[in-house]
């Protein structure tokens, strides 16, 4: 599952493990960030399942699911878990995004 935008602003990539409701939620709450808060911007979401891809999280050194990389803009930034607290992550993801809320 993977959501493309042509010059995306945001590049982010969420780590799961297989078709678990805590994947689920993290994945619908990532989308759900993406359109509050990212003043509009594009983004591109890429979704990377641990059960299909494990090289992916060994290459990562990714601990624990859900995880979330913003690769873009930098630096780069882990967020660990389902993505429930709204305000406290997209407060991390438009830290030095140039798209600060005032």
């Amino acid at each position: 599952m993977v959501e493309y935008h042509q010059h995306a602003e945001y590049w982010l990539r969420i780590f799961v493990v297989g078709d678990s409701p805590q994947a689920y939620k993290a994945i619908r709450n990532l989308h759900w960030l993406c359109n509050e808060y990212l003043c509009e911007q594009a983004y591109h979401i890429e979704v990377i399942d641990l059960c299909c891809e494990p090289e992916k999280g060994d290459s990562e050194k990714i601990v624990a699911t859900p995880t979330l990389i913003r690769e873009a803009p930098r630096p780069p930034l882990r967020v660990i878990g389902d993505l429930a607290n709204a305000e406290r992550v997209a407060e991390l993801l438009l830290q030095h995004s140039g798209c600060e809320e005032d």
